[in-house]
């Protein structure tokens, strides 16, 4: 078999081979770390307070204000 196969052609070969075990590996440990952690889920999900007041609302006076009275 070694005479079909060239040896830069099992340098290649090898090379994927490693690269293909490696990506494997990844999402293996990838796999493992997601079911280690605790998923944590909040009781209930209220929304926003005071979503709908603007900045004139608030009576901030931002970059105008006097700062330096």
């Amino acid at each position: 078999m070694s005479k079909y196969i060239r040896d830069e052609k099992k340098g290649q070969i090898i090379s994927v081979i490693v690269i293909i075990l490696a990506v494997i590996i990844g999402l293996a440990w990838n796999y493992a770390e997601s079911c280690a952690e605790e998923k944590t889920q909040p009781d209930a999900v209220y929304p926003m307070t005071n979503i709908h007041i603007s900045w004139e609302q608030t009576f901030h006076p931002g970059g105008w204000n006097d700062a330096g009275t």
